[in-house]
């Protein structure tokens, strides 16, 4: 578990990913030389588009969390108003010191 933590989020994603990859293929591959193909039509084309399922899935399970996000995003009306108090103040230090912008 200690290496597990250790590693960043990216190199975990890749060491899923090949996993997967991985056990696909292996099943691909027994699939295509058995009599299973054949028999199975219907599952042989579950398992052979099922990475495409998993990114269409995927996808929208980002669009669904972009969506939720923005949805609850809260305004800062008193941040706002602070920083446009520190641009005023700025703004007339500058012209204080005859310094001029467009």
């Amino acid at each position: 578990l200690d290496l597990l933590e250790k590693m960043k989020r990216s190199t975990m994603i890749m060491q899923r990913f090949l996993s997967f990859a991985i056990i696909w293929l292996a099943v691909m591959y027994q699939v295509n030389g058995s009599e299973a193909k054949q028999n199975y039509q219907k599952t042989y084309f579950l398992i052979a588009t099922f990475p495409i399922d998993l990114l269409v899935i995927y996808a929208l399970y980002a669009i669904y969390t972009i969506g939720v996000r923005l949805y609850r995003f809260n305004d800062c009306e008193e941040a706002s108003l602070e920083l446009q108090k520190e641009i005023e103040v700025a703004r007339r230090e500058l012209l204080e010191k005859d310094i001029s912008w467009d």
